[in-house]
């Protein structure tokens, strides 16, 4: 844990272990499993159940699946974009939101009507993200 040194002008020494280290994270991991025996086996349970219902869905579920991921990416790179011009410069917030006019903009499919994502939106769904943070 920690060592005293004898020269007692120097400091007490706490040596921690490295936590990045593969051996480490494979203990740790290796030991929580050991101690959660009832967590483990629920979610290997649970885990091998939704995979198997999943497994028998239909070509259009997971063709709507990776559509959402899709509009999921753009909206955040999209979001991205908003938030770093937004903290260039943080005293004209208010200015760049009524100037900023640029929306991205979804058709409607088969799954949902037509919908636009502007910089208003990001900035709600920003705001509710950083309450959890």
């Amino acid at each position: 844990m920690g060592t005293f040194p004898k020269d007692r002008s120097k400091k007490f020494v706490i040596s921690t272990p490295d936590v990045s280290s593969q051996s480490f994270l494979s203990r740790f991991k290796e030991r929580h499993k050991e101690y959660n025996p009832v967590d483990y086996a629920l979610y290997e349970y649970f885990n091998t159940s939704f995979h198997t219902i999943l497994d028998q869905q239909p070509q259009d579920f997971h063709d709507e699946v990776n559509h959402f991921k899709e509009i999921s990416s753009k909206v955040q790179t999209f979001c991205d974009f908003v938030h770093r011009k937004i903290h260039k410069s943080p005293d004209a917030d208010r200015q760049f939101f009524k100037d900023f006019t640029d929306k991205l903009n979804f058709p409607r499919t088969h799954w949902g009507d037509s919908f636009s994502v502007g910089a208003a939106t990001c900035a709600q769904m920003m705001l509710n993200e950083d309450v959890f943070r």
